[in-house]
């Protein structure tokens, strides 16, 4: 996915305050907490990834993305087919999902946005859990700006 992304991997601080959703370069919308009229959800699962294998069980508590997501974004076959997402975080670490895997599933395991979760280092404000991958290198920390590419 081509953009103009900038990587440091020590930031000062390794969250955001906000969360952008663009189209592009539009900003859709901009978030300081979650919704308040979404409801939370919560997931237990043995967690791996990140290069790191076992992170044991872990609980991860936020709320349903497509949601969120299908308050700006179109669900017609067009979009379904074509658009692509990347999620960013503050360190320019990213993860791209095309947007028919957010708010098209049938499984029931949307990825959840969480805010100020477990109090671990990069979840202090936004951050994503994608409960629908076997590994957790899609799972955000510092989340900054989720963009959608049509």
């Amino acid at each position: 996915m081509a953009g103009n992304f900038i990587i440091n991997r020590e930031p000062q601080k390794f969250f955001s305050d906000t969360l952008l959703i663009k189209s592009g370069n539009e900003v859709l919308k901009k978030y300081s907490a979650l919704p308040s009229d979404l409801p939370v959800i919560t997931h237990k699962t043995v967690f791996y990834g990140h290069g790191m294998g076992y992170k044991g069980v872990q609980e991860f508590s936020g709320v349903d993305i497509s949601k969120i997501l299908k308050q700006s974004f179109s669900s017609d076959k067009k979009s379904l087919a074509t658009s692509m997402l990347c999620v960013e975080a503050v360190d320019g670490y990213r993860a791209s999902f095309s947007l028919s895997e957010i708010i098209n599933r049938n499984d029931q395991q949307e990825p959840l946005l969480m805010y100020g979760k477990g109090g671990e280092k990069g979840r202090e404000r936004f951050s994503l859990y994608a409960g629908c991958d076997m590994f957790a290198d899609r799972a955000i920390k510092g989340l900054s700006c989720i963009t959608v590419f049509k």
